[in-house]
């Protein structure tokens, strides 16, 4: 593909870009013969985002941290997940309009069917930030019962729908029960941030680790194959998400 005055431009925005989103559309859009380029960029704020509004050249950029919730004020239509979990991940530019998408919801959504992650599971759930409340709002719509949730800043969750008695406090997170299921939703264990979310000691009392942070070689990701407990990485939650994210964009289906 030669890149011309017809090429439409999609970016990715955030804090702390990589390059996994790049990777996937730019792979699907040479298969489809598109004449489309996608790249991540750095912003530190979202104060100029309306000028991806008046340029024809911009088909749309995905929302990463610290923007997914952020962005809300920016769109003039959301969809009813957006709606639903006041967050944001997928933005696609039409007519001089933001329509949001949430399509994180589905890739995790996705995950939960391949893995065959059944409700009747037990779940820590780490982190209170954008990604983390659509997961809350995703077990409850699949009327998962045994989840208990745990986060540095505990004050985020006034706003969530959720008992007390189910709040773990940060620095006893995951020593004293086992879990089926840990969920990372916080940015510990990504490129800029290589930490473990809870104590190496306290892995072993996981049987299944889902890891929203997006980084092959993190720390949660050795500890984890140690003890060969089995580990579903960012990457691969990414690609499901960006799938959803590329019909919506495209218009077009990966099948694969």
């Amino acid at each position: 593909m030669k890149i011309n005055n017809k090429t439409k431009l999609f970016l990715s925005i955030s804090s702390t870009p990589g390059n996994t989103g790049a990777k996937f559309h730019n792979f699907y859009y040479k298969k489809f013969k598109l004449n489309n380029v996608y790249f991540p960029i750095k912003l530190n704020n979202l104060s100029n985002i309306n000028f991806l509004k008046d340029n024809d050249s911009i088909g749309g950029f995905s929302v990463s941290m610290p923007f997914k919730e952020k962005i809300i004020k920016h769109i003039e239509y959301l969809d009813k997940i957006s709606k639903k979990t006041k967050s944001v991940n997928t933005v696609k530019v039409k007519n001089n309009r933001f329509f949001g998408f949430n399509t994180d919801y589905y890739g995790v959504k996705d995950i939960f069917k391949i893995y065959n992650l059944k409700n009747n599971k037990s779940i820590l759930l780490l982190g209170n930030g954008g990604m983390a409340n659509t997961i809350r709002i995703l077990l409850n719509d699949l009327k998962f019962k045994k989840i208990h949730y745990s986060s540095r800043n505990p004050k985020r969750y006034k706003n969530w729908n959720i008992n007390k008695k189910n709040l773990i406090d940060w620095s006893k997170r995951g020593f004293s029960k086992k879990y089926d299921l840990l969920i990372n939703a916080t940015p510990l264990g990504m490129w800029n941030n290589n930490n473990l979310p809870v104590p190496k000691s306290n892995i072993k009392n996981f049987e299944v680790i889902l890891d929203c942070a997006v980084n092959d070689k993190s720390k949660l990701r050795y500890e984890t194959k140690m003890l060969k407990k089995k580990y579903i990485p960012g990457s691969e939650l990414t690609k499901y998400q960006a799938k959803h994210q590329f019909k919506i964009y495209t218009g077009k289906k990966i099948s694969s």
